[in-house]
Parts: structure tokens; sequence; C-alpha cells
């Protein structure tokens, strides 16, 4: 077992977690939800997500993983349409400028990551219950489950060994990491 693949993916974890916090501290909670408001806050979701990115663990030249998809499950899981166009909209075109072979699968783990979150915010109102651990957990595992899946639109020659070598670290820190934040 690698633990470069360990150490790499922690320390995205732990940069996405601290620039989580300062969000937080700063979010614009008070005010009256405005166009201003939106658009502000899906700039700095945008931000983040472009910091976590240039932070990434890098497997080979173009193919980099990262937690990005982390914060978009729950940015679809509880932000309105503005700050997630503006969110997904910064993160895909700056997938795309990084290129590479992967730049495929991380612009559909862009998406789906979203997806996926806003899958999750329609059944949690159809389940009528406070958020909980094992529905910020399950929402994590099914977020990841469906980014190794996206690891079949990665090159011919690297996608199996690339889903071995992140398959164990990401079912293992990535949940946890959604569920934190």
């Amino acid at each position: 077992m690698n633990l470069n693949v360990y150490s790499g993916l922690i320390y995205n974890a732990a940069l996405l977690l601290t620039l989580g916090v300062i969000f937080d501290a700063i979010s614009l909670r008070g005010n009256r939800k405005s166009l201003l408001t939106e658009a502000l806050t899906g700039s700095y979701l945008a931000f983040v997500l472009i910091a976590i990115m240039v932070n990434p663990w890098i497997i080979e030249r173009g193919i980099m993983f990262d937690t990005r998809s982390i914060l978009l499950s729950l940015v679809g899981m509880f932000m309105g349409i503005i700050p997630i166009c503006i969110a997904v909209g910064g993160a895909l075109i700056f997938r795309i400028f990084q290129g590479g072979g992967g730049v495929y699968m991380g612009c559909s783990v862009i998406i789906a990551s979203t997806l996926m979150g806003f899958i999750w915010k329609n059944l949690h109102h159809k389940w009528k219950r406070p958020f909980g651990f094992w529905e910020f957990y399950s929402l994590g595992i099914a977020t990841h489950i469906a980014m190794l899946l996206l690891t079949s639109l990665l090159p011919a020659g690297t996608r199996m060994e690339v889903l071995h070598t992140i398959a164990l670290p990401v079912i293992s820190i990535y949940p946890i990491g959604t569920l934190l934040l």
C-alpha cells in the first residue's frame, strides 16, 4: 500500500476542511438572499474548489485527485442554483484548463458529485428528519462510488491501475471528509 496516496489525499482533505471553516466564519448568513449574496457565495465556492484543485495528488501528468467531489456533493445538497452554477462553472473551466488524460473523468466527477448532492437534498425532504451522521456518510459513500465508476473515462492504458491505486483510499477517506465538512 502506497502511503503517498493517503498522505496526499489527507493533506487535500485537510485543506478543504480549513477552507470550509473559513467559509463558515465569513459566510453571509445574516444577509437576506439577494442575487449579490448568491453570486458572492458561488464565487467563494469556486475559489475554494480551484484552491483544492491546485493542490492535487498527481498519479501521472493530467491524472490527478483532490477533494472537490466532497465539496461539490455538499454544494449540491445545501446551496441554491446560482451558487451551484458559479461554483461548478469555475471548477469545470479550471479542470478543462488543466487538461490531460483525466479531463473527462475530472469534469464528469464535478457534475456527478453535484448531482449526487442534489439527489440527497431531494431525498432528505422526503425523509422528514434532521440531518444526521449516516445521511452525510452515505452521501460520501454514494458520491465516491460514482467517482470510482467514472475512472472508466480515463485512457484505457491507465484506468485499471488508477482504480486499483485510488479505490481503498478514496472509499475510506472521502466519506469521512464529507461527514466532517
